[in-house]
């Protein structure tokens, strides 16, 4: 909201009307995405991110014992993929 307004901290009679019209927005964008008629873009970088985090959800998911990620594990190495350690 503060990027579609131009500045933080609005007053609240600025934000509601904003709120409003990005309200009408996500109708409209909800039915398209129902009717297949609107896609999503993502940049690389974030295309490459959420494949990893697909990768060790299926990991989490899979019936393989050897190949299964725990759910401590899954969250520790979603948590370095988001913020690496140095």
């Amino acid at each position: 909201m503060n990027g579609k307004a131009g500045r933080a901290n609005l007053p609240f009679y600025l934000l509601v009307p904003l709120m409003k019209k990005e309200g009408e927005i996500v109708n409209l964008q909800m039915r398209l995405v129902g009717e297949n008629l609107l896609a999503r873009h993502q940049t690389t970088t974030y295309k490459r991110v959420q494949g990893k985090i697909f990768a060790l959800w299926d990991r989490l998911d899979s019936g393989d014992p050897d190949n299964r990620l725990t759910t401590s594990d899954f969250l520790r190495k979603v948590g370095n993929i988001y913020a690496p350690r140095e």
